[in-house]
């Protein structure tokens, strides 16, 4: 059934509806709503408005957020800012070569050419871990351990122009290395901060699982880089109730605390705490 105009509208301007139609369209099945996601959805669109140029939004893994904030938020923005240009980044370059792949497949879909008409790209630009528009814009992939020449993210104007988006820059079994959680941060300071175009203008978004009192996140919200993050917070449990029943009833939830209450209260309470619980022995 064609969209109405009013439709259109909405799914330009909402993140979540856009999402919820293009995941139907594409996959065959409805989304299946959470609470976290208009939260996810709502704090991005402040950040496309200009309202929130740094964002941290920690969250329990298999909760959505990469479809969410990373494949269907880059192509709701390219659909309305074409030109755009996006560093998306992950501890592994090859998954977020597939995040940026599958963008791009959104993009190419005509549940996308229905709001926004046949998106159009460079012929030139085929590779899985960038594309190119034909009005300019650019998403490329990187993982957290590389160098990035030549690339750059967000445009030189008021308005929205791209954004450096960081998912799981930790692979989860080093984050109790200091070694490796230093190395993430360094890279994030002397490689990824420098390739805002526009910067302090630049949104610099940051979606994670916490795994450690130091990662990356505790090292920014703790000021480590010197600026005010605005911080999402997604702990799994809230009130003796689950963040999302439907995906993640009490009972199980509850079995994994059990089963590992340290990892339990980095990666789905979003509470690191030293392994020993801080207490001299």
């Amino acid at each position: 059934m064609a969209l109405s105009p009013t439709d259109i509208a909405e799914l330009r301007t909402d993140l979540y509806s856009f999402t919820r139609h293009v995941f139907k369209a594409r996959k065959g099945a409805d989304l299946k709503p959470a609470p976290h996601h208009t939260l996810v959805c709502d704090a991005l669109e402040r950040v496309t408005a200009g309202y929130c140029p740094r964002l941290i939004i920690n969250i329990p893994p298999r909760s959505g957020k990469t479809e969410l904030a990373v494949k269907s938020y880059i192509a709701w923005c390219m659909g309305n800012f074409p030109d755009s240009e996006f560093i998306h980044a992950s501890y592994s370059k090859r998954l977020a070569s597939t995040n940026t792949w599958e963008t791009r497949s959104i993009m190419q879909h005509e549940s996308f050419a229905d709001v926004f008409g046949a998106a159009k790209f460079r012929q030139d630009s085929n590779a899985k871990d960038e594309f190119r528009t034909a009005q300019g814009g650019i998403v490329y992939a990187t993982g957290a351990d590389g160098t990035i020449t030549g690339y750059g993210a967000g445009k030189m104007r008021d308005e929205f122009g791209g954004a450096i988006i960081i998912d799981d820059p930790h692979k989860a079994g080093e984050g109790n290395s200091d070694t490796m959680r230093q190395n993430v941060i360094d890279w994030f300071s002397q490689t990824m901060e420098s390739r805002a175009n526009n910067k302090p203008h630049t949104p610099i978004i940051v979606i994670m699982q916490r795994l450690h009192q130091s990662d990356l996140s505790g090292w920014l919200l703790e000021g480590g880089n010197g600026e005010h993050w605005e911080h999402i917070n997604i702990p799994a449990i809230e009130g003796d109730q689950s963040f999302w029943p439907e995906q993640f009833p009490m009972s199980e939830l509850r079995r994994m605390e059990k089963a590992n209450a340290y990892v339990f209260a980095g990666q789905y309470m979003q509470r690191p705490a030293p392994i020993g619980g801080g207490i001299f022995k």
